[in-house]
């Protein structure tokens, strides 16, 4: 069984054949949100067979299941913080921290992952082919991104710890995430967002998705 690291919120690209039912604005969308669930399914298919990574977190409970054709594997987390920010000026902020236990007989381990992003935020326009409204759709520019990974191990009262740095920067609309709005209200925004490709490389192709889908609440 492959040992998943897991990178939430990577990019989301909606699919043109999703619809929504409820609009927003700007007055609904500023504001500090908390991240209160969040389900993200990754699917590969390829001449091996189908990989399945599902990620929930459910307040602040993170659960990460692993599934294979060699297996499969159940790891679960605490969310130390899951949170973004909307400006009026068209900016947006998230941060995200969960803490992995990988401790096993005789050793304790485990690895805490903290993120930081940041950029600016735009509707889009509607697309009647799509049955899409104006402002169905968020389109986030990343523009700045950090993130820390610390890995703990301890074994026979000796403890390691050894911790990793990121930090990239990005041209407006180099980084983007596109979301759907699913549902709107002040104090709720749920979204979505589907990802699709498929590749061939020495003859063999490989079919990826991914369905995500986010509710924050104030």
């Amino acid at each position: 069984m492959k040992k998943t690291v897991i990178y939430l919120f990577s990019i989301l690209i909606v699919s043109a054949t999703l619809s929504s039912c409820a609009k927003t604005n700007a007055n609904k969308l500023s504001g500090d949100w908390t991240i209160s669930s969040l389900s993200d399914v990754s699917t590969s298919i390829d001449n091996s067979g189908t990989s399945t990574t599902t990620v929930t977190i459910n307040g602040t409970i993170l659960t990460v299941n692993d599934e294979d054709p060699n297996g499969s594997n159940i790891s679960t987390g605490l969310v130390n913080s899951a949170s973004m920010t909307f400006e009026k000026d068209g900016t947006w902020s998230r941060t995200l921290s969960y803490t992995i236990d990988f401790s096993g007989t005789g050793f304790t381990a485990s690895v805490t992952n903290a993120t930081n992003d940041s950029g600016t935020w735009s509707f889009v326009g509607k697309n009647k082919s799509a049955e899409l409204k104006a402002n169905d759709r968020i389109v986030l520019s990343t523009l700045s991104s950090t993130g820390v990974e610390t890995t703990s191990y301890t074994m026979a009262g000796v403890t390691t710890t050894e911790e990793n740095n990121s930090s990239n920067t990005y041209s407006e609309g180099e980084n983007t995430e596109t979301l759907l709005v699913e549902s709107s209200t002040k104090s709720e925004l749920i979204v979505s967002a589907n990802e699709n490709n498929v590749s061939t490389y020495n003859g063999e192709t490989t079919i990826n998705t991914k369905i995500s889908s986010w509710t924050l609440t104030k």
